[in-house]
């Protein structure tokens, strides 16, 4: 983190800034997961119901300024491997950063849902939803993707799950994948 803001001080063009900052969410996403890890008395298992909590809380302050979001967040008592807890933690983050930064205007009022539930045995659906203006008129998230949609794509190959990214009236991405037993 510190050579990233360090390198940060000597940048000045915007995009490249964006990328660095980018990149500290990610790897405050990983850092929490490994912090959970230490702290636990099962150092193989993450409690996702608590995890993604202070996942977002620090997404909420890394941010600040969202009052006007309420996030609604409805997480089974899942415990995940950890081997699978770090690419839900890395889709969480991707898609979460993308809806606070792109799905409302500024001060606009809006609702970001995230759960995570069973649909079957050891089978569960990872849901990240917000109520805002979807995607750009004629944009095509499969062929006109960004990087993070890209890593979504890719750590869900990772969890040999299912991806779908919807609009619902905002944008919707939902990965089902199978949980693996240690």
């Amino acid at each position: 983190m510190s050579l990233l803001n360090t390198q940060a001080a000597y940048l000045h063009d915007s995009d490249a800034l964006e990328a660095i900052s980018e990149s500290r969410y990610r790897m405050q996403a990983i850092s929490l997961i490994h912090q959970k890890l230490y702290l636990s008395a099962n150092m193989a298992l993450i409690d996702m119901q608590n995890y993604i909590r202070e996942l977002i809380a620090g997404l909420k302050d890394n941010f600040g300024g969202l009052q006007q979001i309420y996030f609604d967040i409805d997480i089974a008592p899942v415990k995940l491997d950890v081997s699978q807890a770090v690419p839900v933690s890395l889709i969480l983050n991707e898609a979460l950063t993308n809806a606070i930064k792109y799905a409302f205007r500024k001060n606009e009022n809006g609702i970001i849902y995230v759960s995570l539930q069973y649909t079957g045995e050891a089978q569960l659906l990872l849901r990240i939803a917000d109520s805002g203006h979807g995607f750009p008129a004629g944009f095509d998230v499969y062929t006109q993707g960004t990087m993070g949609i890209r890593l979504i794509e890719t750590l869900s190959e990772q969890l040999e799950g299912t991806l779908e990214i919807k609009e619902a009236p905002g944008v919707a991405v939902q990965v089902s994948f199978k949980q693996q037993k240690s």
